[in-house]
């Protein structure tokens, strides 16, 4: 998938003690692109992990999320992310709001 439909974005494959896949993250420079954990491992800490990988490799991050998305709004919110703007609608002109989140960089916290 990556190789064809996503080749400008970096992956990053989170697996549990077993090495299966629970998760992935797509990076564009510091901006996640995209943070996916599977149902079964929510609130477990994998997503936290992936932010703290993402963080070390690129320093402070942006995330664009849907504003109708409260649990993840939550999620990042809750991982040091703050609410810097807001589009009526999503990358593809359709009325989904997204709000724009930046963190502070971890040299300033």
């Amino acid at each position: 998938m990556r190789d064809h439909a996503l080749p400008a974005l970096e992956v990053w494959i989170l697996c549990d003690e077993a090495s299966s896949p629970i998760g992935f993250m797509e990076l564009d420079d510091n901006k996640v692109e995209a943070l996916f954990i599977a149902p079964t491992s929510f609130r477990r800490g994998g997503g936290k992990v992936m932010l703290e990988h993402a963080r070390k490799l690129k320093g402070a991050l942006k995330v664009d999320v849907n504003e109708q998305n409260p649990r993840a709004v939550a999620f990042y919110l809750s991982n040091g992310f703050v609410i810097s703007g807001r589009s009526p609608l999503d990358a593809q002109g359709l009325p989904f709001p997204l709000l724009h989140l930046d963190e502070a960089s971890p040299s300033a916290a």
